[in-house]
């Protein structure tokens, strides 16, 4: 299946408002603590709880698959926070990374609320997390990939 061929993320009207809402006061938490790794993620896991909580209104196969991109996410990022802590930095956090997880979260809310085909920023959320991966990192500093 090619992402031409993908549906549009249709969510109930009440679920999208929540959604919207949460990440409303999410995004400019995060924005505010861009240098600040720890709490950057602590606002982001917002972003992929609120998806879990709405399952219990109205189980969405599409909820659950930005569920899984945004936790791999975070995961990304938190493994990369608590081994730069421990003094490993074989894989640094930049604050390009940073900022880039905040503009895919914007990107994402708009895709929400336009009812857009949510593929091509799934996929950019996933090229992140990767790229904070072992393997994921070195493909990123060859070149063959690119956030």
């Amino acid at each position: 299946m090619n992402s031409n061929s993908r549906k549009n993320m249709k969510l109930k009207k009440q679920i999208k408002e929540t959604i919207l809402k949460e990440y409303d006061f999410v995004i400019p938490k995060m924005k505010e603590n861009a240098e600040d790794p720890d709490t950057l993620i602590f606002y982001f896991s917002a972003a992929y709880t609120v998806l879990d909580r709405m399952y219990n209104n109205d189980f969405n196969d599409d909820l659950l698959f930005a569920h899984q991109v945004l936790i791999n996410v975070y995961n990304s990022f938190a493994r990369v926070i608590r081994s730069n802590k421990a003094g490993e930095n074989t894989i640094p956090l930049t604050i390009s990374s940073c900022e880039t997880l905040i503009n895919y979260l914007k990107e994402f809310r708009k895709v929400i609320e336009k009812e857009e085909n949510t593929y091509h920023i799934l996929l950019k959320f996933t090229k992140l997390g990767y790229s904070l991966q072992g393997n994921g990192y070195y493909l990123q500093q060859k070149g063959m990939i690119t956030l």
